[in-house]
Parts: structure tokens; sequence; C-alpha cells
């Protein structure tokens, strides 16, 4: 239990493991972008990147502090750029470290697991997640994503593999103070790529941000004295005017989620599109809650 935040070095690949973690802090968890100069959008060569395990059994949870309001931060901040891995106590890998695909819902390939759980091609998805999978739960803060971006940032590549994840947004009808999603952009930021293997997950998203997916547009505001709207090291989203919900790929695992006012529950968020990006669902169990007006799935 602790308020100070896990910061992840530019460039460095951590494996971490949650077994009781209680963090409240203003950015609890931050993989830093290893980008090498001001406004590049070029792939980053070494992005930052987290292997994040939930010990089986484990209750860990992430809250944004908001008593300075001094930041607007994410509780787990994956901009693009940088890499996010979340798996329960059963890897998703081989005993040669070797990662089990999902292929058409199914497990790809016959396998024995690091546990030693055997596996074969055809199975259901649902093997691969721990008997006991441990609870992470995010709170996110202002003007961002539970977890993915900040503000004006695109959510970076991730990747959820197993365990219950509660992913919920700042206040999801606090005005100006919302506006991100649960998993993906922050306000005026989108999704990059997004995929879900397994795992019970509940996202929801704030006051036009999807619950999975993309942030709010820019709507002007979002400059004031001393408060930070974007990281120094973030590649900022280049359509902060019209934000997009990037690549969902939903290959397996049990999802909710939830859009407020003026955003979907998978896909774009409030002014949003999706124009050249792909929602992909080839197996799972989905559980999409969306307003009066706004899509359950979708990105147009």
């Amino acid at each position: 239990t602790t308020n100070a935040g896990i910061y992840i070095e530019s460039g460095v690949q951590a494996d971490l493991t949650f077994a009781g973690v209680k963090i409240t802090a203003e950015l609890p968890v931050n993989i830093v972008t290893n980008k090498t100069g001001e406004g590049v959008h070029d792939p980053v060569e070494k992005p930052t990147s987290l292997h994040l395990t939930l010990a089986d059994g484990t209750v860990n949870t992430l809250t944004c502090l908001h008593s300075s309001g001094a930041l607007q931060c994410p509780g787990i901040r994956c901009g693009e750029g940088s890499k996010l891995t979340i798996d329960d106590g059963r890897r998703n890998v081989d005993q040669n470290g070797q990662f089990v695909a999902p292929k058409d819902g199914k497990i790809s390939r016959d396998a024995t697991l690091l546990d030693g759980t055997v596996v074969k091609a055809g199975d259901r998805l649902t093997l691969l997640d721990s008997d006991n999978p441990g609870t992470l739960t995010v709170n996110g803060g202002y003007r961002s994503a539970a977890i993915g971006g900040g503000p004006i940032e695109n959510s970076g590549d991730m990747t959820f593999n197993g365990g219950i994840i509660n992913a919920y947004a700042y206040g999801p009808l606090e005005g100006n103070m919302g506006a991100g999603c649960g998993i993906g952009g922050g306000h005026a930021g989108g999704g990059t790529v997004i995929t879900v293997n397994g795992g019970n997950i509940d996202a929801t998203g704030s006051l036009h941000g999807a619950g999975f997916g993309g942030g709010c547009t820019y709507t002007g505001g979002m400059s004031s004295g001393t408060v930070t709207y974007a990281f120094t090291d973030a590649i900022l989203c280049r359509t902060p005017s019209s934000t997009i919900a990037g690549d969902i790929n939903i290959n397996g695992g049990f999802i909710k989620s939830q859009g407020f006012e003026h955003s979907n529950a998978f896909g774009k968020g409030c002014g949003g599109t999706n124009n050249g990006k792909t929602i992909t669902i080839t197996g799972g169990t989905l559980l999409p809650t969306s307003q009066a007006g706004w899509y359950d799935i979708g990105g147009t």
C-alpha cells in the first residue's frame, strides 16, 4: 500500500507481478514513451513495455489521486508508442516461452503451458485462464482513460490475456473532467491496438468517452495555468478534433463495456470515427451498454 507510483523507464521491458497491491497516487503506473524527439510519429524502435501478472486470488487497486489537480492521468498510462500486457497466474505461453495464440476464438495449437496445463488445438480459450484469477481495479483520473492514454494522447498497444479487470474512467457524469475511456484513449485521444484474448473485463467510460476505444474529440477548454494536459514524452494525438477507436481485436474473454452520453460502448467516442481501422470479433462474450442514439459496437 503506497502513494508512490510505479515508473517504467524509457525503453525498459518490465515484468511485474501484483499480489495485493494498493496504490493511490497522481499517476499509479506510468509506462513512458520511448520516442526520439518532439512531434515524431514514426514507430518507436524499442517500445517501453510492461507485462503485468495478477497473482492468483489477490485483490489489487490503482486509484488516481486528485488532491492537487495539477496532473490529469490514467490509472495505468500506456500511450501510443508503449506496450501493456495483463495476464493472470496462468500465462498464455508454453514451456519454451512461446505465446499460445488464439485462432477463430479457440486455442491455435497443442501446447504445455508454464504451469503444466496441457491444451490442444481447437480447445476453448478459457483453458488459458487461471482457475482463481487475481483482480485489478483501476480508477482513472481527470480527462484520461482508466487504462490507456492521458489527455490528447492515443493509447498504446494493449493486450488482455486474463485476470478480473475493472477499468473505470473518472466520474462518468462529471462534465469537463470526464471524456476518457475505460480502456483506450483519453480526452482528445483515440485507440491504437487493443486485443482481448481472455479474462473478465468491466470497462466504463466517462462522459463522451467510450467504454472501450476512443475518447472524446477536442472541444476546447484544455489549457489553464499550471494544469498539465499532456505528458512531455507523449506522442500527441494526430486527430484530436476527430479521434478514432483504433483496431480492436476481441478473440475471447467475458467483457462488459459501458459508454455514457455521446459515446459507444465499443468503438468511437463523441465526435470520433474509426476511418481506416477495424473492430474484429472472433470469440468471447460481449455485454455492451450504450445510451440512446449511440451504438453498442461501432466506429462510424
